[in-house]
Order: C-alpha cells, then sequence, then structure tokens
C-alpha cells in the first residue's frame, strides 16, 4: 500500500509540475542608468541619415525603464538568430559601461543576455510608436507675436 501511495504522490508531482514552473522572466539591471541612447541607423545602408539621441534626464531615463519594465513578463526566448541589421537600438548606460541592451525588430522588442541568449517581446505599432517618441526631440514652442 505505501508503494502505490509513493508512485501516486509522484504521478501527481510530474503532472502538476509544468503549471507550476516558474516563467521565464527577464530584469533589467539594478543599476541606475545614468543615460539612455537610442542609435538610429536610418532606412540606407549609408551613415548620412543615422541619429544618435542622447537622454540624460532623471525623469526621461525612468519613463522609458518604466516601459520596459511593464513588459518584463512578456519576454520569450527568440527562435532563430536576430537581424544582423539593427536599424533602433536602445542602450542604458551606467558611465561608459552598457548595462541593458535592446533592439527593435519588426513587430517586437529583442534583448541579448550576458550569456549570449537572445529573447523577444511583442510590440504592437502604438506601443513602438510610444516608446521612439521618448527619444523625439522636443518641439520648440512657438511664441504667439503680442498685438497692440
Amino acid at each position: 500500500m505505501a508503494n502505490r501511495t509513493w508512485m501516486f504522490a509522484l504521478l501527481g508531482a510530474v503532472l502538476l509540475s509544468p503549471g507550476c514552473t516558474q516563467r521565464l522572466v527577464l530584469r533589467m539591471s539594478t543599476e541606475r542608468p545614468s543615460t539612455v541612447t537610442l542609435v538610429d541607423k536610418g532606412d540606407d545602408n549609408g551613415a548620412d541619415d543615422d541619429k544618435i539621441v542622447v537622454l540624460k534626464d532623471r525623469a526621461q531615463i525612468e519613463t522609458i525603464a518604466a516601459f520596459f519594465e511593464a513588459r518584463v513578463k512578456k519576454w520569450q526566448p527568440m527562435i532563430g538568430r536576430p537581424a544582423a541589421v539593427r536599424r533602433n537600438e536602445i542602450k542604458f548606460r551606467r558611465g561608459n559601461e552598457v548595462t541593458d541592451w535592446f533592439w527593435l525588430e519588426r513587430d517586437g522588442l529583442c534583448l541579448s543576455t550576458p550569456s549570449g541568449r537572445y529573447y523577444t517581446c511583442k510590440l504592437s505599432e502604438d506601443e513602438r510608436t510610444e516608446l521612439l517618441a521618448f527619444f523625439s526631440e522636443p518641439v520648440p514652442e512657438v511664441e504667439e507675436e503680442s498685438r497692440l
């Protein structure tokens, strides 16, 4: 009887274990970044339309970090290799060291871990636009001429 109970318990553990296994959750570096950089390589292969935006403002950095952290449970292992050409790369830096490195591909956000594994997270077109808007330069306000 003891063998039957032990086998039943083992079978139950095996059947329930896939539902209880911890899901992959990627976390950003715990170090507070000093800058966030967007490297936009443009549409063509030349350097004529390349753009680099470096954000140093603490509030802007925290807003962008919150965008990434809101998707922390949505990362999935990437199937295959990432594209060799990456148009938009986003790097969080602490001093001169890159602490987190992301890039945009077709319909997703991607990252490479220090161990060389690749992950992706789906992004809608609106989310992609929102992310890139964090790096757009503010439009200068036009002062209205005072009328006499």
